[in-house]
């Protein structure tokens, strides 16, 4: 099991806004669990978001990607205006069926002037989540749009961090140090939620976790990382990754010289005569 899966499982059940945010150089297994996160987050009954910059290179293999947006704005559309108490008495709206359009109406007290239009500005404010878990971040500088304008979003949120390694921020850090991928670290932590895997978050997962050990064999894996998969598969999750072909060795050909014997100089040649009987002297020494 993750280390700390339990604490994340504390913090994520007391929240319910919470934002996914992807780092710009996330590769397939880091999309793959963000993604399978945001899914099963929202099977939980939990308000998500899901943010992918457009660095990130959208794989059409993984599901939930479609509901993600590139930055951190631009969620909440605010309407303010000049405002003394007599003008406000009631505030309703109603949707028109036939227009299409939503209506706002803002009702003075009586015998009090109505709001004065010209002063009306609309603009869009960031998200404000009860928690942001950012996978495969190392530098929250490095996120851009995502982070820059919103430094204190993220100082007065509780900041959740899963990465290959500890990261210097966030309350909470999940490493998948000892695991395949962070895919297999989000399936113990779904599993830590009592979260049930549904045929996208299982084929996500699968692809994450194929992908970061080419097909199961490489990397690390243990007896939990087959569990895993095993658990994905019963799920519905189908298997969608695709092994790199690789290029089969070219037959090189080797030729083989025949190396002839040098000659021997013909000098050698009369240097190693035979010693014949008559040419070999005996000495005999008598006492």
């Amino acid at each position: 099991m993750v280390e700390h899966a339990e604490r994340f499982s504390e913090i994520v059940a007391n929240a319910q806004d919470i934002a996914i945010v992807v780092d710009k150089h996330a590769d397939l297994d880091a999309v793959s669990a963000a993604a399978s996160l945001f899914i099963g987050l929202q099977d939980l009954g939990k308000t998500v978001r899901l943010f992918v910059p457009n660095q990130v290179k959208k794989d059409e293999r993984l599901i939930g990607l479609e509901q993600s947006a590139p930055s951190f704005g631009h969620q909440n559309l605010l309407i303010s205006f000049a405002y003394s108490e007599e003008q406000v008495d009631k505030i309703s709206y109603h949707i028109g069926e036939e227009t299409k359009r939503f209506y706002l109406t803002v009702k003075p007290k009586k015998g009090a002037q109505p709001l004065d239009t010209s002063t009306m500005e609309l603009s869009y404010t960031g998200a404000e989540p009860d928690v942001i878990i950012t996978v495969g971040v190392s530098n929250l500088e490095d996120l851009d749009e995502l982070y820059i304008g919103y430094e204190d979003t993220y100082s007065n949120t509780t900041l959740i961090a899963i990465h290959e390694y500890e990261v210097n921020f966030g309350i909470l850090q999940l490493t998948s140090m000892g695991s395949s991928s962070m895919a297999e670290v989000v399936v113990d932590l779904l599993r830590q939620l009592g979260a049930s895997f549904s045929p996208a978050v299982g084929t996500n997962l699968l692809l994450g976790i194929e992908d970061k050990t080419r097909g199961l064999r490489y990397g690390t894996l243990t007896a939990d990382t087959f569990s895993a998969v095993s658990d994905l598969l019963r799920a519905g999750g189908e298997r969608t990754w695709i092994p790199i072909k690789e290029e089969p060795v070219k037959n090189v050909k080797t030729e083989v010289k025949k190396v002839s014997k040098p000659k021997k100089n013909q000098e050698e040649e009369k240097t190693k005569q035979i010693v014949t009987p008559e040419e070999m002297t005996v000495s005999v020494s008598r006492k």
